[in-house]
Parts: C-alpha cells; sequence; structure tokens
C-alpha cells in the first residue's frame, strides 16, 4: 500500500499511483483508464495550468 501522502517526499518519482488516486478520491484502478504513466498524468496538469494561467492573464487584461 502506499505511503501517507502527508508525509510523502514531494517528487514523482517517489510518489505511487495509489497516493495520487487516494488524493483525488479515487480507486487505484481507475488511473489507468485515464492515463498510462505518472509521467502523463504530470504532462495533463502542465496543460490545466498553463490554461488556467492564461484564462487568468486574459481577464485580468480585459479591466
Amino acid at each position: 500500500m502506499g505511503r501517507d501522502v502527508d508525509q510523502a517526499e514531494p517528487d514523482l518519482l517517489n510518489t505511487e499511483i495509489v497516493d495520487i488516486t487516494g488524493e483525488a478520491g479515487r480507486a487505484a484502478g481507475s488511473f489507468y483508464n485515464d492515463f498510462e504513466s505518472k509521467e502523463e498524468v504530470l504532462a495533463a496538469l502542465a496543460v490545466d495550468i498553463g490554461a488556467d494561467a492564461d484564462e487568468i492573464a486574459g481577464a485580468s487584461r480585459s479591466r
């Protein structure tokens, strides 16, 4: 079983899939329905964060 997320080291290589899915409130098996690897999750998060930043920047420019 994975480590307690509060005690986990903050790096991707030491994070277990069960830690990621546990934080998301999902079953570990469901991870592979959407992602093939932890690296793919990281890439998806980067895209989402970039989109959020673009949205925030656009909102502040329109004021």
